[in-house]
């Protein structure tokens, strides 16, 4: 097995110098897969914060370029989507916690286990971890969850959502179609 020569120096002399066999070597796409959750996680916790330092009477903000349809607006919800068990915030953060801590380390082990397979899953994998991340944070830090964005069309008029919603919905579209690509190409 290959390994890390690591030596430590004190004024140009080598001090000690030792091998470690066991580093876990990356997966191909992993590092990009990780810089995509991280992209994630950041751009929602930058957004949900300058919201929450508004002041409220300065919402709702009718959002640029798309003819009213979409407004920022300032809402928490304890709870999950739609503010599912609000009632239960324990449950909730207790939920969200294994939830991400299950992603966070299923990860590296999908990317390192199928290599280059499995792309959409892995994206998708990688978006929900993102977004998972970040209203788990939320959960842990507020015990409740920012949201933001208001869509006026069709269904979505009922919902306030964030980026982190917005990934953890667009990741689970893209697992599931790669889930389903990879099914018909079984059949087929």
């Amino acid at each position: 097995m290959k390994g890390i020569l690591i030596e430590l120096k004190d004024g140009g002399e080598t001090v000690r110098h030792f091998k470690i066999d066991w580093i876990w070597y990356l997966p191909k796409g992993f590092v990009q897969l990780t810089c995509l959750s991280a992209a994630v996680f950041s751009l929602d916790q930058i957004w949900k914060k300058k919201i929450n330092r508004e002041k409220e009477e300065n919402f709702p903000k009718k959002l640029k370029g798309t003819r009213g349809m979409i407004e920022i607006r300032k809402a928490h919800n304890p709870g999950f989507s739609m503010s599912k068990l609000e009632k239960y915030p324990r449950l909730v953060g207790f939920v969200s916690i294994f939830a991400t801590g299950f992603l966070f380390f299923s990860l590296p082990y999908f990317s390192y286990t199928v290599g280059d397979n499995f792309l959409l899953q892995k994206i998708g994998t990688a978006l929900i971890l993102g977004g998972a991340g970040s209203n788990t944070l939320d959960r842990i830090r507020d015990s409740k969850v920012t949201d933001y964005i208001y869509i006026r069309i069709g269904v979505l008029k009922k919902a306030i959502v964030n980026l982190a919603d917005m990934a953890i919905f667009l990741g689970s579209l893209l697992y599931l179609l790669g889930f389903l690509w990879k099914a018909w190409k079984k059949i087929t």
